[in-house]
């Protein structure tokens, strides 16, 4: 009886039984009748240790043609205490058959001469049971050569093991030849390792089959690199789902390529629980992007520290998106500065912050600029009081510098008024007027 038929009698297919029994290796062992019952002796035991089909023993043979003559028990326990983990020891041996041929005390005393730590080490080889195989110090050099950076690349090799097994000249080659652009395309590599194993042209050809615009998503890209890992349809989708309008998700996506990371249905919850308001929520995230990004609790309850309002800070936000992005600590001591000069104390300026927060992003510069149209309209003999004040206050938009420059009134002589004096000045004529009447 041929080793053909024996294999089949023990269950592996026809097709596989015949091509198993033809490869050389085999062949030139098993010339005997004994050779050949031993053989399929062999293939049903290691079927019940690794707890597979004898088909898929077959097909590891075909692998590994070496793989059924060596000592399984001998080698799972030996990797076993080298990895400590019985059953992950096998999974690698069925992914990588020529695992069972190495001594690994030497592959992992090797690897970790390179790497530095023996425990990721191990890690990554149960991850990736390819590693075993490679020369790493090899593996890093030419990774260096190609983006000059060895600790990095050692890092994300320990984090991404299967990063050692890639032509990284090549991959690179081929991103710049997408993206028109070697240096981000390292830049990207070296930020989302993940990166190296993608076919772009596929990548870009899908996103944009979605966006509509071939160089935005490449911008996009390139600014982002995880953007590459979406399903972008799945999650232009989901977040029309959340938003109702597909059009603006993707003109944000465009601009704020992280915004596809998210999970929208959570943001907006989020958020609601905090402000109360979920149409409000969803419509300062359609204006203001960044804001689904933000842990809303937290910066709720930091500016509340700082001014005291819980309730007043979040009309703010509600009002204002672009209040959450301050640092209102340093903030609010330059303003507490600036409104020493005009005999504010600090509860005003809190006051005033909270009653029009535009004022929050408002420069020093900026507001001595404020400061000194005052001191003009002053030194011209109007009386400044707190209704002028608030009036003033209100006025966020004229600007208070000299047309043409970025510089206060009393820095130029000669120059146009400021729109803001302009715009108070006739206020202050009409004010008397309406006091004279």
């Amino acid at each position: 009886m041929s080793l053909e038929q024996k294999l089949t009698d023990i269950g592996i297919n026809g097709e596989l039984a015949r091509q198993v029994s033809s490869l050389d290796f085999v062949s030139s062992r098993t010339h005997s009748d004994e050779a050949q019952e031993n053989y399929s002796n062999r293939i049903v035991i290691l079927s019940g240790l690794y707890n597979i089909s004898v088909d898929r023993v077959g097909e590891l043979i075909l692998k590994y043609p070496r793989f059924v003559g060596y000592n399984h028990g001998r080698v799972v326990r030996e990797a076993t205490d080298v990895y400590g983990n019985e059953e992950r020891v096998k999974e690698c041996i069925l992914k990588f058959p020529q695992f069972v041929g190495l001594d690994h005390g030497r592959v992992v005393r090797e690897a970790t001469d390179v790497y530095g730590n023996e425990e990721r080490v191990k890690e990554c080889i149960l991850k990736f049971p390819q590693f075993v195989g490679y020369n790493h110090g090899r593996v890093v050099r030419e990774a260096t050569d190609v983006y000059g950076n060895e600790e990095k690349i050692k890092r994300i090799i320990l984090k991404h093991p299967s990063f050692v097994g890639l032509d990284h000249g090549r991959v690179v080659r081929e991103a710049t030849d997408v993206y028109g652009n070697e240096e981000r395309v390292k830049e990207c590599i070296l930020k989302y390792p993940s990166f190296a194993d993608l076919n772009h042209n596929r990548v870009i050809r899908e996103a944009t089959d979605v966006y509509g615009n071939e160089e935005r998503v490449k911008e996009c890209i390139l600014k982002y690199p995880r953007f590459v890992g979406y399903n972008h349809g799945r999650v232009v989708r989901e977040a029309t789902d959340v938003y109702g309008n597909e059009e603006m998700v993707k003109r944000i996506i465009l601009k704020h390529p992280r915004f596809v990371g998210l999970d929208h249905d959570r943001v907006v919850r989020e958020a609601t629980d905090v402000y109360g308001n979920e149409e409000m929520v969803k419509r300062i995230i359609l204006k203001f992007p960044q804001f689904a990004g933000l842990n809303h609790n937290r910066v709720v309850r930091e500016a509340t520290d700082v001014y005291g309002n819980e309730e007043r800070v979040k009309e703010c936000i509600l009002k204002y998106p672009s209040f959450v992005g301050y640092n209102h600590g340093r903030r609010l001591r330059k303003k507490v500065r600036i409104g020493k000069l005009i005999g504010l104390d600090s509860e005003d300026v809190v006051d005033i912050i909270l009653g029009d927060c535009r004022w929050v992003g408002s420069s020093f510069r900026r507001d001595l600029a404020c400061i000194d149209v005052a001191r003009t309209l002053e030194s011209e003999g109007y009386r400044l009081d707190e209704e002028f004040r608030s009036e003033m206050i209100g006025n966020f938009i004229p600007s208070p510098y000299v047309p043409g420059t970025k510089k206060r009134i009393s820095k130029v002589h000669g120059g146009e008024d400021p729109p803001l004096l302009i715009r108070m000045r006739k206020w202050l004529n009409r004010r008397v007027k309406k006091k004279v009447i």
